[in-house]
This record gives structure tokens, C-alpha cells and sequence, in this order.
């Protein structure tokens, strides 16, 4: 269990357990009414268009979701196509959630509880791995390492999807800490596609494609997808 230390929104850096912060979230997401409707918001319709994203611009082959939470949106894709899924999340409470939605959609799925700056000493590298996340790297104050262990574990590629600067970000977010469904220290750092860009570039990765997705047209997600430069170490 490792602790880190951070720079909030306020600019002020506080030591927290990250570990502790996700069991954190995912409880409160399925104990509090509005947590348990922005889950059932989320599997309904949020979820169906993430895996349509995966869909349309993967290959079926061996998704790795590092940093799974629910797994819904591999699950998803797999259930459809076939592939091979492998679960990945630091939080006991994120793998129970995924065991129990492998289990809904009636596929194998294997689940790993690890850190994901060591996704590659738990994961074997194969040109067949499909190496994704939605909503992770924002959490983390740097996340060049997650990167780094993303390209490293894919066979060619990895993507990154993170929520793209907006109102409605902005709004959900701060409603978020407001009715206390995240940890006081929870942190998320919204991007826009130029200052993704860069935090994917400074980590020695070379960009091969960005892709937005818009839900009801209103919820906008950025994906981009990269893979390692031939200087980085291997």
C-alpha cells in the first residue's frame, strides 16, 4: 500500500493513501441514492457508448483495462466480440464489482489486483494486448509511469480516455465533492486536447490519434492513442 503526496485544486499538497481513496469512492458510489443513480446512469447509457468507442477502433483481441472499476465497458466489448479480458484495479472493492459484472455477462474474465505502475511485472506483453483506461490517469498528479506501463504491456498501442475540459465537468465535479461521493482528496485534473497532449508527450510517448466521444451530446470524453517513442527505455 503505497502513499502519495499531491497537489489538490487549491495548490496545496496533502499525503494520502491512494488505495484507501478508491475503496473510498466505490463505497460511496454504491451506498449513497445519488451514487447508485450515477451508477445506473452510467451502465445504461454511458458505458454502451464507451464500449462502441473501444469497439470501433481496436482489433478483437486481449483488452487489459488498467484500472477497471466496474470492467463493464471490456465486458461489454467482449461479450460482443469475443476477446480476451483481463481486469486490472488497485481497489478490493472495484474487483469485486468486476467479478460480479463478469459474471452478469457470462464472460472469463481475469481479475488482478495490482498497482498499475506495475501493470508490466503483472501483466506478459503480447502484440495481442489491447491496453486501455477511461477516467484514470486524471486522478494522478503525475501519470507518466501509468502511461509508460500502458505502452510497455500493449502490442502496439495503448489508449487513454479521459474526461475532456467542459461545463459539465466542471459542474459534475464540484457537485461530486459537494454531496461528498468522492474523498476530500480525491483530485482530478481536466483536460483539454492540447494539455493532454502534452502530459502524454512529456512522458516520451509519441501520439498516434485523438478521438473525442460525446454522450447525449452534452458529456464529452477525449481519447488519444499512443505508443512508446524509440528512445524510451523498454
Amino acid at each position: 500500500m503505497s502513499s502519495y503526496i499531491i497537489q489538490n485544486h487549491m495548490g496545496t499538497k496533502k499525503i494520502y493513501d491512494e488505495k484507501d481513496n478508491w475503496d473510498k469512492f466505490w463505497k460511496e458510489r454504491s451506498q449513497k441514492p445519488l451514487g447508485l443513480l450515477i451508477t445506473w446512469v452510467r451502465a445504461r447509457f454511458i458505458t454502451k457508448a464507451l464500449s462502441s468507442y473501444i469497439s470501433s477502433n481496436t482489433e478483437k483481441g486481449i483488452l487489459i483495462e488498467a484500472g477497471c472499476g466496474s470492467g463493464e465497458v471490456s465486458l461489454q466489448v467482449a461479450k460482443k466480440r469475443g476477446d480476451q479480458v483481463i481486469l486490472i484495479d488497485k481497489s478490493s472493492d472495484a474487483i469485486a464489482i468486476a467479478k460480479q459484472m463478469a459474471g452478469k455477462y457470462q464472460v472469463n474474465a481475469t481479475l488482478l489486483q495490482c498497482d498499475i505502475i506495475e501493470l508490466s511485472k503483472n501483466v506478459s506483453p503480447s502484440p495481442q494486448n489491447i491496453v486501455y483506461n477511461i477516467g484514470v490517469v486524471e486522478h494522478f498528479d503525475d501519470c507518466s509511469v501509468i502511461l509508460k506501463e500502458m505502452a510497455r504491456v500493449s502490442g502496439h498501442s495503448a489508449i487513454a480516455i479521459v474526461p475532456e475540459k467542459s461545463l459539465f465537468w466542471i459542474i459534475f465535479i464540484w457537485l461530486s465533492r459537494l454531496m461528498r461521493l468522492v474523498p476530500d482528496d480525491f483530485v482530478v485534473y481536466i483536460y483539454n486536447e492540447n494539455s493532454f497532449r502534452k502530459v502524454i508527450e512529456s512522458a516520451g510517448m509519441q501520439i498516434l490519434w485523438a478521438k473525442r466521444i460525446r454522450i447525449f451530446g452534452v458529456i464529452p470524453y477525449l481519447g488519444m492513442c499512443f505508443t512508446l517513442k524509440s528512445t524510451c527505455v523498454k
